[in-house]
């Protein structure tokens, strides 16, 4: 029998009990590809393509992983465990069915992870049996028990916490399915402890027809193998009563054979061949091919024994026609798997090579985002060195115009002093010379009471002081004018070059602040006089019609 086939038709109970149910009334594929399209939420897409892709999953493979595809991408982009869950379930079984068993078994290896994360016990049973759904498929019998056997403690601590029916029926299709696998293995006595197992959990359920009956079933021919001939034939009895009942017509065919075999195994040839002819009959009516094999087989195998050449070569014939068709069809399966693997494996290897060239625009966009961060941050680190630059030169060149206006100031404040200075020695001066005149004016009052001798020697002290009071004093002023103002009589000269002795030493006197009455003092000359001399100064520097003072304007120079 065809191991893929053979292993949906005996998992078939447990999943259609604890599994999501995909045998809702399907809408138009077009109708759902349109939805799918046009929704913008999340949850909905991912329902919508999990539903494309179950029920494309028989006629159209490729599409059907396409989108088994899609829904898994979506579901690993919303983050959400439970979605991401669904969607690996159902791409784990559309690999199955498209034979892809590898990725089949990751999708489910996956969702057994994510199971036991979210502690989701029904869901982790579900995992596991799918599991060793996919180690059946690739006949991988030595590992086929463990993922059971784990599925099988679940599902007993579950069933001891809760009583509920719906983990009874699974509890029971997990039985059976072991009770299957120890067939195989020749294991009898272990196959009639798991088949007994089953039927005791399914005795309390109702609506267990089918069920009931593969156990049955499957328990006749293990007491059919330990020659426990009546037990067998009480069990295959059953379970066609019960078959009958609900009119299955694959389930008593499979009986009849079942019950054939029985025969067959105790010599009982006619009883046997009676068996085998219900049991073709109601295979022919079903087309199931691995059954029907198996009757040419049985039937060929009987009438060979009796002898019967024509009706023997019949059989082969049909068995071997039997065989050739089911070798066809697993090889086009065969064909079919290797052009999905291929296609599958190229898709993937476009993905792989999309997933690489994003990850090289990321990255390239990263190296990017990080250069135009290097170059934002030099780019502020100049702008700020450049503002505190100019921050710098800015207070530095407040300090040098501070230190500047200092310098103004303490020059102006040393001019003043200068000027005051000045001031002072000329009135010193003055003063002196007063003092010489009033001396000399005392010697001149007092020389008739001195003798010759003396009053010549008076007139001698008398004219040198005459000769000499004058001269020193405007020379000694002269020179300490120019030591404070060294440029003052040449730029006045390049103004006026015509100007008197007094008028230069006029100018002079403004340029050192002093007042009509402090001039007239100094010189000794009336303060009409001092003002007639100013105004002819002003006519000489021609600044007679200018709206500015001559004090200002010397000051200027």
């Amino acid at each position: 029998m065809n191991n893929r086939f053979r292993f949906i038709f005996l998992f078939i109970a447990l999943l259609a009990a604890i599994t999501v149910a995909y045998g809702q009334k399907r809408m138009n594929i077009d109708s759902l590809e349109s939805l799918f399209n046009s929704s913008s939420v999340d949850s909905v897409k991912i329902r919508v393509a999990v539903e494309i892709s179950s029920s494309l999953s028989n006629n159209q493979p490729e599409k059907a992983l396409t989108y088994s595809d899609l829904a898994l991408k979506i579901a690993e982009k919303t983050k959400d465990r439970k979605q991401i869950l669904k969607a690996s379930h159902n791409a784990g079984i559309v690999c199955f069915e498209a034979g892809l068993l590898e990725n089949s078994a990751n999708h489910f290896f996956r969702c057994l992870e994510l199971a036991r994360e979210e502690e989701d016990t029904q869901e982790i049973v579900t995992a596991l049996v799918n599991i060793s759904a996919v180690k059946y498929a690739a006949n991988q019998h030595d590992s086929l028990e463990q993922p059971l056997n784990s599925a099988l403690q679940y599902l007993s601590k579950q069933y001891g916490e809760k009583g509920d029916t719906t983990i009874a029926r699974g509890l029971a299709g997990v039985y059976n399915n072991l009770g299957v696998i120890a067939l195989e293995q020749n294991d009898n006595q272990k196959a009639v402890i798991y088949f007994n197992e089953g039927l005791k959990l399914m005795e309390s359920l109702r609506n267990n027809a089918y069920s009931m009956a593969s156990l049955l079933n499957n328990l006749g021919k293990a007491y059919t193998n330990l020659e426990q001939y009546e037990d067998a034939f009480q069990s295959i009895q059953k379970a066609l009563k019960i078959r009958e009942d609900v009119r299955d017509i694959n389930g008593l065919a499979s009986s009849y054979r079942n019950l054939a075999f029985y025969y067959e195994h105790q010599g009982k040839t006619s009883e046997a061949l009676a068996n085998y002819r219900n049991a073709l009959q109601l295979a022919r009516e079903t087309g199931n091919n691995s059954l029907l094999e198996g009757i040419y087989k049985g039937m060929f195998n009987n009438y060979y024994e009796k002898g019967n050449s024509d009706s023997a070569l019949k059989y082969y014939i049909l068995f071997k026609e039997q065989s050739e068709l089911i070798s066809r069809e697993e090889a086009s399966h065969a064909i079919a798997r290797r052009e999905l693997t291929y296609q599958f494996e190229q898709r993937q290897k476009l993905q792989l090579e999309e997933q690489r060239r994003k990850e090289l625009r990321y990255l390239y966009l990263s190296i990017v985002m990080v250069l135009a961060a290097v170059i934002a941050g030099l780019l502020y680190f100049l702008t700020q060195s450049r503002l505190r630059r100019s921050l710098l030169e800015k207070s530095n060149a407040e300090l040098v115009n501070n230190n500047l206006q200092l310098s103004q100031d303490r020059l102006k404040s040393e001019l003043e002093l200068k000027n005051k200075e000045l001031a002072t020695a000329v009135m010193y001066q003055i003063q002196r010379n007063e003092l010489m005149n009033s001396i000399t004016q005392r010697l001149l009052e007092a020389s008739p009471t001195f003798s010759d001798q003396n009053k010549k020697l008076i007139r001698e002290i008398v004219h040198d002081l005459d000769t000499t009071r004058d001269n020193r004093v405007w020379d000694e002023f002269e020179i300490r004018f120019q030591q404070v103002h060294n440029d003052f009589y040449d730029k006045l000269q390049q103004i006026c070059s015509n100007l008197t002795t007094n008028e230069r030493r006029l100018c002079a006197f403004l340029r050192l602040n002093m007042t009509t009455k402090d001039i007239g003092a100094i010189t000794g000359q009336s303060i009409r006089s001092i003002e007639v001399a100013r105004t002819r100064l002003r006519k000489k520097l021609e600044i007679s019609n200018q709206d500015i003072s001559l004090v200002e304007f010397l000051n200027n120079l």
